[in-house]
Protein backbone atom coordinates (compact mmCIF):
# COMPACT_ATOMS: atom_id res chain seq x y z
CA UNK A 1 0.00 0.00 0.00
CA UNK A 2 1.11 3.36 -0.85
CA UNK A 3 1.78 5.13 1.79
CA UNK A 4 2.11 9.07 0.46
CA UNK A 5 -1.39 9.60 0.49
CA UNK A 6 -1.01 9.27 4.38
CA UNK A 7 1.96 10.94 5.00
CA UNK A 8 0.31 13.88 3.26
CA UNK A 9 -2.85 13.77 5.17
CA UNK A 10 -0.96 13.49 8.58
CA UNK A 11 0.96 16.51 7.53
CA UNK A 12 -2.24 18.58 6.56
CA UNK A 13 -3.95 17.62 9.85
CA UNK A 14 -0.76 18.99 11.57
CA UNK A 15 -0.60 22.20 9.72
CA UNK A 16 -4.49 22.49 10.53
CA UNK A 17 -3.53 21.60 13.93
CA UNK A 18 -0.79 24.42 14.35
CA UNK A 19 -3.30 26.92 12.74
CA UNK A 20 -6.09 25.98 15.67
CA UNK A 21 -2.97 26.01 18.58
CA UNK A 22 -0.82 28.53 17.14
CA UNK A 23 2.99 28.01 18.04
CA UNK A 24 2.73 24.29 19.23
CA UNK A 25 3.74 21.41 17.33
CA UNK A 26 2.76 17.61 18.44
CA UNK A 27 2.63 19.23 22.17
CA UNK A 28 6.15 21.18 21.56
CA UNK A 29 6.42 24.87 21.87
CA UNK A 30 8.86 27.46 20.96
CA UNK A 31 11.27 27.77 23.77
CA UNK A 32 10.90 24.26 24.73
CA UNK A 33 13.87 22.27 25.41
CA UNK A 34 13.83 18.76 22.90
CA UNK A 35 16.12 16.49 21.67
CA UNK A 36 16.63 16.39 17.22
CA UNK A 37 17.22 13.48 15.03
CA UNK A 38 20.29 15.97 13.55
CA UNK A 39 19.80 15.77 9.61
CA UNK A 40 18.12 12.46 9.94
CA UNK A 41 20.99 10.51 10.93
CA UNK A 42 20.27 9.01 13.53
CA UNK A 43 22.13 10.36 16.14
CA UNK A 44 19.70 12.69 18.81
CA UNK A 45 21.54 16.39 20.57
CA UNK A 46 19.65 19.31 22.89
CA UNK A 47 18.33 21.11 21.01
CA UNK A 48 15.28 24.76 21.37
CA UNK A 49 12.53 24.93 19.21
CA UNK A 50 12.91 28.47 17.88
CA UNK A 51 9.76 28.57 15.97
CA UNK A 52 6.86 26.50 14.77
CA UNK A 53 6.22 26.60 11.36
CA UNK A 54 2.50 26.45 9.35
CA UNK A 55 3.39 23.46 7.87
CA UNK A 56 3.46 21.53 10.67
CA UNK A 57 7.31 21.41 11.33
CA UNK A 58 9.71 23.26 13.48
CA UNK A 59 12.86 25.43 13.20
CA UNK A 60 15.33 24.58 15.94
CA UNK A 61 18.61 25.83 17.66
CA UNK A 62 20.94 23.43 18.90
CA UNK A 63 22.40 24.11 22.05
CA UNK A 64 25.91 22.49 21.39
CA UNK A 65 26.80 24.45 18.68
CA UNK A 66 23.53 27.52 17.99
CA UNK A 67 23.43 25.95 14.62
CA UNK A 68 19.93 26.48 13.74
CA UNK A 69 18.06 23.47 11.54
CA UNK A 70 14.74 24.81 9.67
CA UNK A 71 11.55 22.61 8.81
CA UNK A 72 12.02 19.78 11.13
CA UNK A 73 9.50 17.57 10.83
CA UNK A 74 8.00 16.54 14.25
CA UNK A 75 8.90 13.10 13.80
CA UNK A 76 12.61 13.70 14.57
CA UNK A 77 11.58 15.85 17.95
CA UNK A 78 11.81 14.21 21.23
CA UNK A 79 11.52 14.99 24.62
CA UNK A 80 14.71 15.46 26.19
CA UNK A 81 15.96 12.22 27.85
CA UNK A 82 18.49 14.10 30.00
CA UNK A 83 15.06 15.83 32.17
CA UNK A 84 13.82 12.44 33.29
CA UNK A 85 15.01 10.87 36.08
CA UNK A 86 17.23 7.88 34.85
CA UNK A 87 16.70 4.62 36.72
CA UNK A 88 19.78 3.62 38.60
CA UNK A 89 22.42 1.50 37.01
CA UNK A 90 21.53 -2.18 37.11
CA UNK A 91 18.13 -2.18 37.27
CA UNK A 92 16.13 -3.44 34.61
CA UNK A 93 15.33 -0.64 31.68
CA UNK A 94 18.66 1.50 33.03
CA UNK A 95 19.38 4.56 30.94
CA UNK A 96 22.67 6.80 30.96
CA UNK A 97 23.23 9.52 29.05
CA UNK A 98 26.42 8.37 26.15
CA UNK A 99 30.47 8.19 27.75
CA UNK A 100 31.23 11.16 25.80
CA UNK A 101 28.57 13.49 27.70
CA UNK A 102 29.35 12.18 30.95
CA UNK A 103 32.79 13.38 30.16
CA UNK A 104 31.96 16.58 28.70
CA UNK A 105 30.23 17.45 31.90
CA UNK A 106 33.12 16.04 34.07
CA UNK A 107 35.30 18.65 32.36
CA UNK A 108 33.16 21.66 32.41
CA UNK A 109 32.81 21.32 36.29
CA UNK A 110 36.58 20.46 36.35
CA UNK A 111 36.97 23.96 33.96
CA UNK A 112 36.77 26.12 37.26
CA UNK A 113 39.62 24.75 38.76
CA UNK A 114 41.91 22.94 36.54
CA UNK A 115 41.97 23.82 33.07
CA UNK A 116 44.52 21.33 32.34
CA UNK A 117 42.59 18.05 33.51
CA UNK A 118 39.46 20.02 32.09
CA UNK A 119 41.55 20.00 28.39
CA UNK A 120 42.10 16.20 28.80
CA UNK A 121 38.65 14.87 29.78
CA UNK A 122 37.04 17.00 26.89
CA UNK A 123 39.88 14.66 24.84
CA UNK A 124 38.58 11.58 25.86
CA UNK A 125 34.85 12.88 25.43
CA UNK A 126 36.07 13.68 21.89
CA UNK A 127 37.20 9.79 21.10
CA UNK A 128 34.39 8.65 22.76
CA UNK A 129 32.06 10.64 21.08
CA UNK A 130 34.21 9.78 17.22
CA UNK A 131 34.04 5.70 18.86
CA UNK A 132 30.21 5.96 18.14
CA UNK A 133 30.08 7.50 15.22
CA UNK A 134 28.96 11.26 16.77
CA UNK A 135 31.65 13.51 14.30
CA UNK A 136 29.64 17.21 15.88
CA UNK A 137 30.10 16.80 19.09
CA UNK A 138 34.02 15.05 18.83
CA UNK A 139 34.64 18.24 16.73
CA UNK A 140 33.13 20.36 19.56
CA UNK A 141 35.14 18.78 22.54
CA UNK A 142 38.90 19.00 20.44
CA UNK A 143 37.75 23.04 19.63
CA UNK A 144 36.67 23.57 23.61
CA UNK A 145 40.23 21.54 24.68
CA UNK A 146 41.83 23.16 22.25
CA UNK A 147 40.34 26.66 23.55
CA UNK A 148 41.32 25.93 27.47
CA UNK A 149 44.78 24.98 26.64
CA UNK A 150 45.42 28.31 24.72
CA UNK A 151 44.17 30.17 28.23
CA UNK A 152 45.97 27.33 30.38
CA UNK A 153 49.34 28.39 29.10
Amino acid sequence: ADRRPAERLLKFALARASKLHPGKINGFKVHDLVEVDYRSNGFFYDAKIKEVNDDGTADVIYLEDDEVERRVDWSRIRDRVADKKLIPAGKAGASLPPKHRILAELADVQASTNRYKAALLLDEAAEAAADVLAPRPANTYRERAARLRRRHT
